[in-house]
């Protein structure tokens, strides 16, 4: 079954400043050898295994690309800038495979038309239930907050604020992500927000130093769990 490679058919990437990384390339490989790997623009291009994306993908205008791959398949990505610079690596994006749910009428099973719920089987903790990954449910926020198990996926949004609150990302020992796992952060509040994580490792993609990040008011981050006590930070407005 074809499946969003990074979350979202649509990923968009930025430079250091923050801005859409245009005419950036991203190479989509086998991190079993580094050869070539097929990546497809839809859905149905990746279910039939037909119209593959070209290898490296030059992102467009928005520093955007799209990008089907197919489950059980593992996934290597090397992001890189006009000029050929590498900016990231990812390595071993895993791909679940996943269950068709048939005729199943999805608004019985989720009870919310925002939300479609199906089963996937994982290698480590067997059946479990994941949200539609082109959708990011919001949690507003107006304190401090700690993101859960539940939330993977999620974004959680200020708006208003008297002051600078934290979001954390909790301890890998406490909340067992699976590897790949997106979470997102939006600032439409008058004050920074911070984003903290406990224990593990956070490292802004921009420049590769890791540490704590705050985000300006009008600004956004999206966090990825890149191996199992790592993550990275992108955005606008971080510092």
């Amino acid at each position: 079954m074809a499946f969003p490679i990074l979350g979202n058919p649509s990923p968009q990437f930025f430079d250091s400043s923050g801005d859409p990384l245009v005419s950036g390339t991203l190479a989509v490989l086998d991190p079993a050898d580094d050869t070539n790997k097929a990546s497809y623009p839809t859905y149905d291009d990746a279910e039939a295994a037909t119209n593959a994306n070209a290898n490296p993908v030059v992102l467009d205008a928005r520093g955007s690309c799209s990008l089907w791959g197919l489950d059980s398949e593992d996934y290597k990505l090397v992001l890189k800038n006009a000029t050929g610079t590498t900016i990231t690596t990812d390595d071993d994006i895993f791909m679940p495979n996943l269950m068709s749910i048939g005729s199943t009428n999805i608004q019985s099973i989720s009870g919310d038309t925002n939300t479609v719920t199906v089963l996937i089987f994982t290698a480590d903790d067997g059946n479990t239930t994941v949200t539609d990954p082109t959708f990011s449910t919001v949690i507003p926020i107006t304190d401090d907050y700690t993101f859960t198990l539940a939330d993977k996926g999620a974004t959680a949004s200020r708006t208003g604020s008297t002051a600078t609150v934290a979001v954390t990302i909790p301890a890998e020992a406490s909340v067992d992500y699976r590897i790949g796992t997106f979470l997102g952060v939006n600032n439409d509040g008058t004050d920074a927000i911070t984003v903290v994580i406990t224990s593990d490792t956070l490292t802004w993609a921009a420049d590769n130093t890791t540490g704590t990040r705050t985000i300006a008011a009008g600004g956004y981050a999206v966090m990825q769990k890149t191996a199992s006590t790592k993550w990275k930070i992108a955005g606008k407005q971080i510092t």
